[in-house]
């Protein structure tokens, strides 16, 4: 008996996107989501195809308009699963605020956990030897500054920090356009990462491919 591969159900073509969030706050309950910031990547090298997209609050008149304006510009709630896979660093923030904030606003709830995506925290956590202190991004890329000054500019209207803010993270995020080799120093090691972090990325990615390339034998 010969065996047919099923049609139903298959794994179509995934896109992947870099996806952040920037918040008034830590806690999905009471804070609100200030920005939603994504940008298409290369599947094989993890290089952004487009220039990154950043909705922001103020533009907006609610939440509720900001998060929506985000699912009709993405595939996130598709139900292709693939349409939209999330790639980013710590993406469990972005799931629990997303999930809670989808519910304060009573909109279809955006899931990024349950979906195909690709953290890149882990990988960070394997490197750092196991050890989950010193592995937030800043610790492995030349990134200068964290979020914690975002919720005062977001108060003071300093809009200009916020996006430059954005832009950096995102530079640090992706692989530089020619490869180079940078040594980051973390406190009990040295690690070598090719291209800041679009060694890991390109890493993860070929992980991913393979899984998919297994799914559909």
């Amino acid at each position: 008996m010969k065996l047919q591969k099923q049609t139903k159900g298959a794994i179509t073509s995934n896109e992947n996107y870099y996806l952040d969030i920037e918040t008034t706050g830590l806690n999905p309950i009471h804070d609100q989501i200030i920005t939603i910031q994504y940008a298409k990547l290369d599947k094989t090298t993890g290089k952004k195809l487009e220039d990154l997209h950043i909705l922001k609050s103020w533009e907006f008149d609610s939440e509720k308009s900001l998060i929506k304006q985000f699912m009709v510009e993405s595939d996130i709630v598709s139900s292709d699963r693939f349409s939209f896979v999330a790639i980013g660093y710590n993406l469990s923030f972005e799931h629990k605020f997303f999930s809670h904030r989808c519910a304060a606003n009573s909109l279809y709830p955006i899931d990024i956990i349950t979906r195909p995506h690709i953290d890149l925290h882990p990988i960070a956590i394997m490197i750092n030897s196991g050890d989950f202190k010193e592995t937030t991004l800043s610790a492995f890329t030349n990134k200068k500054r964290n979020g914690t000054q975002i919720p005062i500019w977001y108060d003071q209207k300093n809009y200009s920090d916020i996006e430059n803010y954005i832009s950096e993270e995102f530079a640090e995020f992706s692989p530089p356009e020619k490869s180079e080799e940078k040594t980051v120093n973390i406190n009990w090691t040295t690690v070598s990462v090719i291209g800041t972090l679009g060694g890991i990325t390109f890493a993860a990615f070929k992980i991913f491919r393979k899984l998919k390339k297994d799914a559909l034998e």
